[in-house]
């Protein structure tokens, strides 16, 4: 155990890789270390913390429990991100979600990069269906069937993004899954001088905080602000997403509230502008550009 005493321009995020070092191999290690420090340290929101605190920083082995985690993986055969990648391909009705989700993608996509035109884009939506109809035949209006379907979705997301497997997801958590690969893609535009260092961290830190409205409304306004999200806020969230639409509760998911829904939260909670500014100096590190 390790005494640290915080600093002017500290955040737990560059803390935990000061500290670690190169024990930390990937963005994922560093918010195990975060969620580790804060729950060490009975923090409640790791984005808020107080110069001239004192720190009691974890040994890296308690945070990882290197051996332990080494024999699970070879008695299974399975790491934590082949689990979260199991959640997202394993027949669920989450993957069915997701899929469900890639093809509009893809189609808008096209229709972005001038490939086809939005008349054609309208057409293919109607091929594929412009609702994804979650209940599968089930009565919606049962409230039991109702509960299930949306409780098997949040415990598909939630086993895709809790990368401790302790069954509830943190802010870093929930970043880390959603904005992982984006980071490593924008990464490469900057090595090959397809965006400037600047964009790249407006962009990034833009997404940070639409994330950070987002994971806080889903937190405090649909559970019970303890900073962790778990299967049944998931749920409630869901279940608004169903009522979000012009159909009102119908058990479908309409393509544009999918896209709507999450921004429409985030714009209920406002950022103050010490975390705006925590926001770009996290973004900065992200991309490696400290």
């Amino acid at each position: 155990m390790t005494n640290y005493t915080i600093q002017s321009g500290d955040n737990l995020w560059n803390i935990a890789k000061n500290t670690y070092g190169e024990n930390l191999k990937s963005n994922a290690d560093i918010q195990k270390a975060v969620d580790a420090i804060s729950k060490n340290n009975n923090i409640k929101n790791p984005d808020v913390i107080s110069i001239g605190s004192n720190l009691n920083l974890p040994d890296i082995t308690s945070i990882f429990e290197t051996a332990q985690s080494a024999q699970t993986e070879s008695a299974t055969g399975e790491s934590q991100e082949q689990k979260a990648s199991a959640a997202q391909n394993d027949g669920s009705l989450f993957q069915e979600l997701n899929e469900w989700q890639g093809e509009h993608q893809v189609l808008m996509e096209k229709v972005i990069n001038g490939e086809v035109s939005f008349d054609d884009y309208e057409g293919m939506k109607e091929l594929t269906g412009s609702s994804f109809d979650f209940m599968d035949g089930k009565d919606y209006n049962n409230e039991e069937e109702y509960n299930n379907q949306t409780l098997e979705l949040a415990q598909g997301e939630l086993m895709a993004k809790d990368g401790n497997n302790d069954e509830q997801v943190s802010f870093n958590e929930y970043f880390s899954h959603e904005m992982g690969l984006e980071i490593e893609n924008v990464k490469t535009l900057i090595k090959n001088g397809e965006i400037s260092k600047d964009d790249a961290v407006s962009y990034i830190k833009d997404a940070y905080i639409l994330a950070q409205k987002l994971y806080n409304v889903i937190d405090q306004k649909m559970g019970n602000g303890d900073n962790y999200i778990d299967a049944e806020e998931f749920q409630t969230f869901y279940q608004y997403l169903d009522e979000f639409d012009n159909e009102g509760k119908d058990g479908k998911f309409d393509i544009d509230a999918m896209s709507e829904y999450p921004e429409f939260l985030a714009n209920q909670i406002k950022i103050s502008p010490e975390s705006e500014e925590n926001a770009q100096k996290i973004a900065t590190e992200l991309l490696d550009l400290e």
